[in-house]
């Protein structure tokens, strides 16, 4: 904790740094080190809203975590972030599910929850390119209403929080989501226990779906 507004440009010559956490500050813009090597940022609890030209700070990065900040939209320029392996936007002011993050082709977890999204993008983009990347996704928390159809296509998937949603359904080719150990569905608004979930088999090696709350 600490009251840090900005830091200078001299953090680029830093070339042996491999993570920098200045959360609980009051950054409002990402620090810039172009030149350095650095792996791992911790920006949470600051006030940076994410300007495309500071999206070039970002390409070294393999973990990022962005929490807690005043980012509104992502913008295409994050497409330049193509380490990026860990992403933690949470409790932002996103009003849509920034589809520019799906293409981070690198990509296997990504905390989005406490947004105020109510719909994802198309099937057909998750599809494309987090069929077989993305393994841990938390959207709990936001303002989803549809079946979600949009994520049957996942089939990495092993860890997914839905809790604190609208949810009245899920659709039912969730029980092919085969990796899946966590599927988290508590405080929405199903009448009943989603049925698909039934058929999800156990498999060979016993697994189901670790944990339904």
């Amino acid at each position: 904790h600490n009251q840090f507004t900005t830091i200078f440009s001299l953090l680029s010559t830093a070339k042996s740094l491999r993570l920098l956490d200045l959360s609980y500050n009051s950054l409002e813009h990402i620090p810039q080190c172009t030149n350095s090597n650095l792996e791992i940022l911790h920006l949470s609890h600051n006030k940076i809203e994410l300007h495309p030209n500071e999206c070039v700070y970002l390409k070294t990065i393999i973990e990022l975590d962005l929490d807690h900040n005043q980012i509104e939209h992502i913008p295409n320029e994050f497409i330049q972030c193509v380490n990026l392996r860990s992403l933690n936007v949470a409790f932002n002011q996103l009003h849509a599910f920034p589809k520019i993050i799906l293409q981070l082709r690198s990509l296997n977890k990504l905390v989005i929850n406490h947004s105020k999204f109510q719909h994802l993008t198309t099937k057909d983009l998750f599809d494309k390119y987090f069929y077989r990347t993305i393994n841990i996704l938390n959207l709990s928390s936001n303002h989803l209403q549809t079946n979600l159809h949009e994520l049957t296509g996942l089939k990495a998937l092993t860890y997914l929080d839905l809790s604190h949603n609208q949810l009245h359904e899920i659709d039912d080719d969730f029980k092919l989501l085969s990796c899946l150990k966590i599927l988290k569905l508590n405080n929405n608004k199903f009448p009943s226990f989603p049925s698909c979930l039934y058929e999800m088999s156990y498999g060979k090696d016993q697994k189901y779906i670790g944990t339904i709350l």
